[in-house]
């Protein structure tokens, strides 16, 4: 917030100086008013403008400390995408089957391969298809209802890592998720909390979604603090998960947010929902496919 905050502000500055007068001190002075309000103190704040044509340096302030960069590297990431894929660039999400069809019945495995399509049942691509749907419609347009093998999952485009400097306060918890071949409900799931008195222990109501693949060592107490004091431990060594912090007291269904290990197995459960919905037998017979690299 305080981020943003620090972006508006001193774009504000800078075109109403702008629109004043051209010269660098005005750029300059408002730099240096902006950065040195009361409202910052105790901050640690550094600024660089330049001239994105001439690389001539505009105003500064403290811009030779170094800082940590945090969510401003995303910017760097970002652009770097642009560049390298262009504003048009779309991801993609295969779904292919082995074996044969006949008879409304396909006689193999039904086969997801993932290339990082960040998309899929995103909070932030709220007018994208909803894929289940989409792999659903398809299969009932192919006159499919029963499925012999299994769902499975093709992540060889790329190897998911956490990287090795992350602390690990931040691993275990949804700031901590990492990109995957295969992306789902941008990667984190939801704890619900049941709280009550100060210092109590607190009960997990339910996971959403409910299949993480992972286990829940639940050492999270009621708090008078009325703040989310609860941090979620585990990296991609284990499937075991340990909360420790507090909630506010007296509360129902606290969410709490953490990164998934895999992804996919969110996916398939959804799968297998919507299947079960539209009717759709699927049997997860083991069937060897050669299409599966995984």
């Amino acid at each position: 917030m305080i981020r943003l905050f620090l972006v508006l502000v001193l774009l504000g500055n800078f075109y109403s100086c702008k629109s004043q007068t051209k010269s660098h001190t005005s750029i300059q002075k408002a730099v240096e008013v902006f950065a040195t309000d009361s409202f910052f103190t105790g901050a640690g704040i550094g600024i660089m403008v330049s001239d994105v044509n001439s690389g001539k340096t505009l105003a500064h302030y403290n811009e030779n400390i170094c800082f940590t960069p945090a969510s401003t590297q995303k910017l760097i990431t970002t652009a770097a995408t642009l560049e390298e894929l262009g504003g048009d660039y779309q991801f993609k999400t295969r779904v292919g089957y082995d074996g044969k069809i006949e008879n409304g019945i396909l006689h193999g495995n039904l086969i997801i391969k993932g290339f990082g399509d960040p998309s899929l049942s995103s909070k932030y691509f709220k007018n994208q298809p909803d894929f289940c749907t989409q792999l659903v419609d398809k299969l009932l347009k192919l006159k499919i209802h029963t499925i012999t093998g299994q769902i499975k999952f093709d992540t060889s485009y790329f190897k998911a890592n956490i990287p090795r400097t992350w602390i690990w306060e931040d691993i275990g918890n949804y700031y901590g998720t990492v990109p995957h071949p295969i992306n789902y409900r941008d990667n984190y799931y939801t704890i619900y909390f049941n709280s009550g008195e100060p210092d109590s222990q607190t009960n997990i109501a339910s996971v959403d979604p409910p299949s993480t693949g992972l286990s829940f060592d639940n050492r999270v107490v009621s708090s008078e603090v009325n703040r989310d004091l609860a941090y979620i431990f585990g990296g991609n060594t284990s499937h075991s998960r340990r909360i420790e912090g507090s909630i506010p007291k007296n509360r129902r269904n606290f969410a709490v947010k953490g990164a998934m290990l895999q992804p996919e197995l969110a996916l398939l459960h959804d799968i297998h929902e919507n299947l079960k919905e539209a009717k759709i037998l699927i049997h997860n017979k083991k069937i060897v496919s050669n299409l599966y690299n995984n």
